[in-house]
């Protein structure tokens, strides 16, 4: 299998596993100010994806199985997510199974290279930003605000 074709599936897996979510995060992203950094961070995800992908090579074998326990945790997620109701499981599970099959199927090099532009997608989503806020309020600091937060991580 073709490293060209390696990448389609694992962005065609993407798109069809983030539907569910696509209405929630675009109108979230249009009118929650709080979220409307979102789409930046979904830009800087792809780019550092782009990046990863052409400064480290993919592995020779068919499949690299020390991922699929990411895939577990990621379907569990994804379950919890419908059966709670809960968007962000939801739409998390999607970016991390979609991590997930990029390490089995591009090696653990590339899903290590990967792991910031999984954590930029994560930021990304609508409610990171107040989840990140109800962190720093929760630990009695004062929260330096969502979007410095979300810009610290990443």
């Amino acid at each position: 299998m073709s490293n060209g074709f390696r990448h389609l599936l694992i962005a065609v897996f993407l798109a069809v596993t983030l539907i569910p979510s696509v209405e929630w995060i675009g109108d979230a992203w249009a009118h929650s100010p709080i979220d409307a950094a979102g789409p930046y961070f979904a830009a800087l995800a792809v780019a550092w994806w782009a990046l990863a992908g052409w400064m480290t090579g993919c592995q020779r074998g068919l499949f690299d199985p020390s991922g699929l326990p990411l895939a577990v945790v990621a379907l569990l997620l994804g379950v919890a997510g419908i059966l709670l109701d809960v968007r962000l499981f939801i739409a998390a599970s999607s970016l991390l199974a979609a991590f997930a099959l990029a390490w089995v199927l591009l090696g653990s090099s590339r899903g290590l290279a990967l792991l910031p532009a999984l954590v930029l997608g994560l930021l990304a989503l609508p409610a990171t930003a107040h989840l990140l806020n109800e962190a720093w309020l929760s630990t009695g600091f004062t929260s330096p605000g969502p979007l410095v937060s979300k810009a610290v991580i990443a």
